[in-house]
């Protein structure tokens, strides 16, 4: 009777043992499928920022070549004398071609 009582008590140990391995377990996965639907959320977020980084980067690259072109402009004007009212007319027509072909890009 004492070899069955310490079988039992055993058993019933055993039976905890294994319903508390099993909840462990539900709990580990639950926790780890929250993970990795952070760690998605994270990956698209990364993604969405590292492609407003490239669209930043793209406009700069586009504001500095018409600041470019505004230097070379103002260069190429200041390098000109013009003692003559045509002449000056020209400059100030190419300077308003080239603003004009820059605001509307």
């Amino acid at each position: 009777m004492t070899l069955y009582n310490e079988a039992k008590t055993e058993l019933k140990y055993e039976r905890r043992s294994k319903a508390s391995i099993k909840g462990w377990e539900t709990r580990r996965k639950a926790e780890n499928e929250r993970l990795k639907r952070e760690i998605a959320q994270m990956v698209v977020l990364l993604r969405e920022s590292l492609e407003s980084k490239d669209e930043a980067v793209n406009s700069l690259y586009v504001v500095a070549e018409r600041m470019d072109r505004i230097q070379s402009l103002v260069d190429s004007v200041e390098e000109e004398t013009t003692n003559n009212p045509m002449g000056l007319v020209q400059k100030f027509k190419r300077i308003w071609l080239a603003i004009k072909d820059i605001l509307s890009e």
